[in-house]
C-alpha cells in the first residue's frame, strides 16, 4: 500500500482508491467531522468484524437516516484490507469507542 492510503499501519477510509463504489471513492464530511478517518474505527475486534450500524450511531453519533451510506462504505472495503485489520489486531478503535461514549456521555449532560 502506499502513504496515501495507509498511515502508521491503519487504513484511511476517506478517497482512498482500494475502497470504491462505481469506481467513485467516498469521503462523508459529516463522518469525517465526527473524527471517523480510519477503517478500523468501524471495526470491532471483539467479534471480527464491523460494528453494526446501530453501534456506528451510538458510538460516533450518526443519523439513523445514514444506513444506506454505512452499507454501502463498509460493503466497498475489499477483503485484503479487512484482513490486515485481523492480521494486526491492534484494538486501537476499543480506545477510540471508550472515548466518544464518553464524550457523548458528557455533551449530553
Amino acid at each position: 500500500m502506499s502513504l496515501i492510503t495507509q498511515t502508521s499501519g491503519k487504513t484511511i477510509l476517506w478517497n482512498n482508491k482500494d475502497i470504491t463504489s462505481n469506481n467513485q471513492t467516498f469521503f462523508y464530511k459529516d463522518w469525517f467531522e465526527r473524527s471517523i478517518k480510519y477503517v478500523d474505527q468501524l471495526y470491532d475486534y471483539r467479534i471480527k468484524d464491523f460494528y453494526s450500524f446501530d453501534n456506528i450511531c451510538y458510538i460516533y453519533g450518526i443519523p439513523s437516516n445514514n444506513f444506506l451510506k454505512y452499507y454501502t462504505l463498509i460493503k466497498s472495503v475489499p477483503i485484503h484490507i479487512k484482513s490486515e485489520i485481523n492480521t494486526n489486531n491492534t484494538p486501537c478503535t476499543q480506545t477510540t469507542f471508550v472515548e466518544n461514549i464518553l464524550g457523548r456521555k458528557k455533551q449530553n449532560k
